[in-house]
């Protein structure tokens, strides 16, 4: 009995996570969902789905280089940061224009370094 008793407040808990049909997201005020089920501000293009496009945008850009490629791309409430090395500050300017231009970036946080 007990053991059904906490089964079913943990199954509540997360239940309480969920999205319910009127559209407000109760995960951003919620305390006990986890942080990663949390949507960020903007509703239309969470975290992880600009990550997604700002990398594919750059995996597909051919004037990069291999390496410029494989730049670390980390997004919080809209803000792109950018990580790694490149070969040229051309090239550090070209891969911050290309994730300015992705739907749902506020910012670029360029942390790029470039290579000697």
């Amino acid at each position: 009995m007990k053991k059904f008793l906490v089964l079913t407040v943990f199954c509540s808990m997360f239940a309480a996570c969920n999205r319910n049909d009127a559209g407000y997201d109760s995960r951003r005020d919620d305390p006990y969902c986890p942080p990663d089920s949390r949507y960020n501000s903007n509703e239309e293009n969470p975290d992880w789905q600009i990550t997604t496009k700002v990398k594919a945008a750059l995996m597909s850009d051919s004037v990069l280089s291999a390496s410029a490629r494989f730049v670390s791309v980390t997004t919080n409430n809209g803000v792109v940061t950018l990580t790694g090395t490149v070969h040229s500050r051309d090239e550090a300017r070209h891969i911050e224009r290309k994730v300015q231009s992705v739907a749902g970036v506020r910012k670029v946080d360029n942390q790029l370094t470039i290579s000697k």
